[in-house]
């Protein structure tokens, strides 16, 4: 790798990073804002305050190296005031163990996992159909085995996934929602894939059970 190159890879990393940190303030703002608006006379007062948790499960499609693959993810958060959602969550770029891709006319087995903290908030969570948005942030990586002989590459990278979507009250323990979200990838490093193969869009449907 250059030194231009490692250069670049650093300034990305360091953007993505400002990205992160500017969307969760965004996030907790909405927050304090909401609540102070719903009582402003006593902010402070824990009284106000409202705990509950939920477990999601999420499929859909990303994109990889141009191609739509399935995508499934878990998430389990705490929720506080029935709005801010802080937790964890986990994604695989499919439902079994590989995703099979042929490049250059060679098969491979390509497994991509990603793992890491979880933030989101959800707007008027009493409607029927509401807003929600959250932003994931963490690390994972990139495996692929050449079939013919069983050469495994891996690479370690670092994600950031901003979401927006729209969640539907089934009832008072269930909820699904629609999502779409943008990975930014930095630091893969691989002889097929680059952070733009890794990166781009994704659409989930989730279905989530909890204590909202």
């Amino acid at each position: 790798m250059t030194t231009i190159e490692t250069r670049f890879k650093g300034i990305l990393r360091y953007a993505i990073t400002l990205f992160a940190a500017l969307w969760i303030v965004l996030c907790l703002t909405l927050f304090t804002v909401g609540v102070a608006l719903a009582d402003e006379n006593t902010l402070l007062d824990n009284r106000n305050y409202e705990s509950g948790g939920m477990a999601s499960s999420n499929f859909g499609y990303g994109n990889l190296a141009g191609e739509a693959v399935p995508v499934s993810g878990f998430h389990a958060n705490w929720i506080i005031n029935h709005s801010l959602r802080l937790g964890f969550y986990s994604e695989s770029n499919s439902l079994e163990d590989e995703y099979d891709m042929t490049i250059d006319g060679i098969k491979y087995g390509i497994n991509i996992e990603t793992t890491g903290l979880d933030i989101g908030y959800t707007c008027d969570s009493d409607r029927i159909l509401h807003p929600v948005c959250g932003l994931m942030i963490g690390g994972g990586y990139l495996k692929s085995k050449r079939l013919e002989d069983g050469h495994t590459e891996r690479s370690d990278f670092f994600i950031v996934q901003p979401r927006i979507g729209v969640e539907l009250n089934v009832t008072k323990w269930m909820r699904v929602e629609t999502l779409a979200t943008w990975r930014l990838a930095n630091g893969v490093e691989s002889d097929l894939f680059d952070d733009r193969d890794i990166g781009g869009w994704s659409a989930f449907i989730g279905f989530s059970f909890g204590w909202f």
